[in-house]
């Protein structure tokens, strides 16, 4: 391959490969003010600068420029006959509908940057540039639209840091690695934190608007909010609960004479309405007087525990939604009502005691939490539609989630009558009905009878032993009984690992387990020391007259009364229709003695 020489225009010559795949050089006259690009032009940087030149024409059929800006330092305007490339200040390819700042050639430091409808920037497209100014980029709303090296060399990088940062325009392009305490330009734009901006040694941003922090990649450890502007509350909620693809901001406090923050919790100057806490808080005792929590105000926290005062009177609308970690809400007694969401998806949330004062619990306010034990008072007068989950179809976990029998179904009750409810029941659409219907007339009609199965309902292995056990060890089921001969080899480890002791005493004096699980039976419960499960073994052999019982006997058998008395609790609640009447409503509580 030889190297060839072309004249494109007066004045202009340029070297390539024979093959035209490569650019070589280019050499362009002093008196050339416009230089004609007819091809491809890839040239690297050859330490070659045609300051005299103003204007690059871009021909038809051009798909690919890439030039150091050092090349052309002085071009103010480009014109482009191509459809890759757009006419205007810079050099800006175009595709897509995704406009790349290729160069911004060399201004001048007295210049201002425009880069209306660029959104993306490329590496070293302000290489060189003098400019120290640039107007806001609002095409540009996240760190991957901006090359690592954009500015490398330019006046933007020498700038120095102004309360911590390095900005262009609307773009932080460094943060003081000095410092641990940084504050955002009282400006009404959102800012976007570049790769080059690490934030992992930030203790503290100040910012001054709540949507300043729109664009952040990153989440400082704790943000202040100082404004005096007016403000909503879903204002300084987004802001505390800031999250970005890294997390969320562990702390938040506000400067604001409408608000006070008190040790991670925002009240409204009167303290009567609690705004927003902390993600980071665990424990919080609401101060007394506070008459509301508004909307969104623990959502997503950390809280493990919150004490609510006897002024308190209303709980907005997702104001605990996805607290995971909150076990422990103690009520206070002048509370009247609960929104809609309010503790939505609380999975830990496994028991709660309602004052008497409450009057009205809202549609799905209790959806999805972890329930097992509810204890409701009789003055309530509404209760609205899956405030504590649709039984038939909204439990949270999947078919086939359950690793346990105890998880794998739930008992409801109404007055004497109670029936064990598969978590996973048939999502078949025209079982629903089906199953409600069978539920209501079970709990409601007085000729209904005194056991209903719900075992052909259960979905999944682990959900239909569970349903299974229940059934035949509370009601003698037989279709549960031969449900359990047939599947005693899977049943019965889940049932030892569980410890329900009572439950397999149930198994062994009702003959279901096969003489060689017998064996093994008593070797595992003597090693675990399970002291109930032994003395019923050996109460069974004898019982059948067993004559090679013997090797099931042992030196010691200790029997702890108390652990045969009673299962612990499993409970929760569940409201099929909008009602204020307990008839129609169906209440988690504790299991049956066996």
């Amino acid at each position: 391959m030889g190297i060839m020489k072309r004249k494109f225009q007066e004045g202009v010559v340029i070297l390539y490969v024979a093959d035209g795949a490569n650019l070589m050089d280019i050499d362009v006259a002093d008196d050339i003010k416009e230089v004609e690009i007819w091809r491809d032009f890839t040239m690297p940087d050859t330490n070659k600068s045609f300051p005299n030149v103003e204007t690059l024409t871009i021909k038809p059929g051009v798909s690919d420029i890439r030039i150091p800006n050092s090349l052309f330092p002085n071009v103010r305007y480009v014109n482009s006959e191509s459809t890759a490339f757009l006419s205007g200040k810079y050099l800006v390819e175009t595709s897509c509908e995704v406009n790349t700042l290729l160069n911004a050639f060399c201004q001048e430091s007295g210049e201002t940057i425009d880069l209306t409808g660029i959104n993306r920037i490329a590496d070293f497209a302000f290489s060189g540039c003098k400019a120290e100014e640039m107007e806001v980029c609002d095409a540009i709303t996240s760190f991957h639209q901006v090359h690592a090296d954009a500015f490398t060399d330019s006046a933007f990088s020498a700038k120095p840091f102004v309360n911590g940062l390095k900005l262009a325009g609307n773009l932080v392009l460094e943060i003081d690695k000095t410092t641990e305490d940084i504050e955002l330009p009282d400006t009404p734009y959102n800012f976007v934190f570049l790769e080059t901006a690490d934030i992992s040694h930030i203790k503290s941003l100040t910012v001054h608007h709540p949507d300043a922090l729109h664009f952040m990649n990153d989440a400082p450890e704790t943000i202040v909010l100082k404004t005096d502007k007016r403000l909503a509350f879903s204002d300084i909620t987004t802001l505390a609960h800031h999250s970005t693809s890294k997390g969320y901001v562990q702390n938040f406090s506000i400067i604001h004479p409408g608000f006070k923050e008190i040790d991670g919790v925002v009240y409204t100057k009167s303290k009567k309405t609690l705004v927003a806490c902390s993600i980071s808080k665990k424990y919080v005792e609401v101060l007394d007087g506070t008459e509301e929590i508004s909307a969104s105000a623990f959502a997503r926290c950390n809280i493990e525990e919150v004490v609510l005062p006897d002024s308190l009177k209303t709980i907005g609308k997702v104001a605990f939604t996805d607290c995971e970690r909150l076990k422990i809400v103690k009520f206070g007694n002048g509370l009247k009502g609960i929104d809609m969401f309010a503790f939505f998806r609380c999975r830990n949330l496994k028991h709660i005691d309602f004052p008497s004062s409450l009057k009205h619990i809202h549609n799905s306010a209790f959806a999805a939490s972890g329930f097992k034990e509810v204890d409701l008072n009789e003055d309530l007068e509404s209760i609205k539609s899956e405030a504590f989950d649709d039984l038939l179809s909204s439990f949270p976990i999947p078919p086939f989630g359950y690793d346990t029998l105890e998880e794998a179904s739930a008992v409801v009750r109404c007055g004497e009558k109670y029936l064990y409810i598969p978590r996973n029941i048939s999502r078949k659409a025209f079982l629903y009905d089906k199953i409600k219907e069978t539920i209501i007339h079970y709990f409601l009609d007085t000729d209904a009878p005194d056991y209903i199965s719900m075992l052909e309902y259960s979905t999944g292995d682990t959900c239909r032993d569970a349903v299974a056990v229940a059934e035949f060890c509370d009601f003698g089921n037989e279709n549960a009984k031969s449900h359990i001969k047939q599947r005693i080899r899977r049943i019965l480890p889940k049932l030892l690992n569980e410890k329900n002791e009572k439950c397999i005493t149930k198994l062994i004096m009702a003959d279901i387990i096969p003489d060689d699980v017998l064996e093994w039976l008593w070797k595992t419960a003597n090693r675990e020391n399970m002291s109930v499960v032994q003395a019923y073994l050996l109460e069974y052999m004898k019982k059948i007259q067993k004559k090679n019982y013997k090797n099931f006997s042992c030196k010691v058998v200790r029997i702890n009364p108390l652990k045969a008395a009673g299962a612990k609790a499993s409970a929760a609640f569940c409201g099929l229709t909008d009602t204020g009447n307990f008839a129609s409503c169906f209440l988690f509580y504790k299991n049956p003695a066996y």
